[in-house]
């Protein structure tokens, strides 16, 4: 990892300013909650990565919305 980001932080500022406003190549939601699993999809670049390694305690529902979250590959 070249950069590791804490909750907490302004993550999309942070990235886009990072990234040349592009987004994340690679972003590992840990947590597993409906929020943070949101945020992965919406921080990764178009054609980016998003893994979601946490589990949520029950199900949810994550869509991308329209733009570079489209592109994303979720695993």
């Amino acid at each position: 990892a070249d950069v590791v980001l804490s909750p907490g932080e302004e993550l999309a500022e942070l990235v886009a300013g990072l990234s040349g406003g592009l987004g994340a190549d690679i972003v590992y939601d840990c947590a597993g909650s409906e929020s943070s699993m949101a945020t992965a999809v919406e921080l990764a670049r178009p054609g980016g990565v998003v893994m979601m390694v946490g589990f949520p305690p029950a199900d949810i529902d994550v869509r991308p919305g329209a733009g570079p979250a489209e592109e994303a590959t979720v695993d």
